[in-house]
């Protein structure tokens, strides 16, 4: 995942809220980061009281995006005819709210991205309209990758413009 200091703050508050109020055993445990990214994403006074000033609310047509992907087959686009259910169980959940653009932030952060079996820990060196560079640090040091913007977005859970 990477970097975000408003999340890493907002975290660090929570979970020192957690231990103070919680008997914490193998069986209570507090979130993992990305559990925590999860529940601000998605989870109304979560966010309210952790994580107001890390997102921003997701637009109709970015939650119908993200709906339709994890629902059905993928290159489908915005059909109005097709009215998502937010809220039914049956479907995979959509998040309503996005991490705060950091574009600047990102650059020259480490962070880990799942691709596969394993993190891979690597550099963000740079991101332009349609791509983001980045530099291996551990697996293949010194090398270069170039992602998508989107796959990138995918990848690291936030949205870059």
């Amino acid at each position: 995942m990477v970097e975000n200091n408003c999340i890493e703050q907002a975290g660090q508050k929570y979970t020192k809220w957690f231990y103070e109020n919680n008997v914490v055993d193998k069986d209570n445990l507090p979130p993992t980061r990305g559990e925590f990214i999860n529940k601000l994403l998605t989870d109304d006074e979560f966010y309210q009281k952790w994580g107001e000033d890390c997102c921003e609310e997701l637009t109709y047509i970015e939650r119908y995006n993200i709906w339709i992907g994890n629902n059905y087959e993928t290159g489908i686009e915005y059909i109005p005819e097709i009215v998502p259910d937010f809220d039914n169980d049956y479907y995979e959940p959509t998040p309503k709210r996005k991490l705060r653009e950091m574009k600047n932030e990102l650059i020259g952060r480490t962070l880990d991205l799942d691709l596969g079996s394993t993190p891979v820990n690597m550099t963000i060196k740079e991101i332009t309209e349609t791509k983001v560079i980045v530099e291996y640090n551990r697996s293949t040091p010194g090398r270069t990758e170039e992602f998508s913007v989107s796959d990138f977005e995918y990848l690291s859970g936030l949205k870059i413009k």
